[in-house]
């Protein structure tokens, strides 16, 4: 089943809706499925990829999130995880409409 399709069958909720607590509620419930699961790493070509396509930095992307950059590097290498919170700040500044692709897939190559 596709993300999209899981989204509306699990959560009853409409992927491609601009309501931002709705977006929340999404990113909260993937995080919750998808980490249960046990997803091994996040796909960090895919966050540079979504970033240079915005032009967004690094640097940028740290101050939004408030970290350093060494914690940001720890987070992408798989040293420690993003937060949900630093997850949903991601998909709201890079106007992700799901964050399915860079945090939350089984298999990442």
């Amino acid at each position: 089943m596709s993300a999209p399709g899981l989204w509306v069958r699990v959560l009853g909720i409409n992927p491609h809706v601009k309501d931002m607590t709705a977006r929340k509620l999404l990113v909260g419930a993937l995080a919750v499925l998808f980490l249960k699961k046990g997803c091994e790493r996040m796909n960090k070509a895919r966050l540079e990829y979504e970033m240079s396509v915005r032009g967004v930095t690094r640097a940028k992307l740290c101050e939004v999130l408030g970290i350093s950059r060494s914690a940001f590097y720890r987070k992408c290498n798989g040293g420690s995880e993003f937060t949900q919170g630093e997850i949903q700040k991601i998909v709201d500044f890079l106007n992700l409409e799901t964050p399915v692709g860079i945090f939350f897939d089984a298999k990442v190559s």
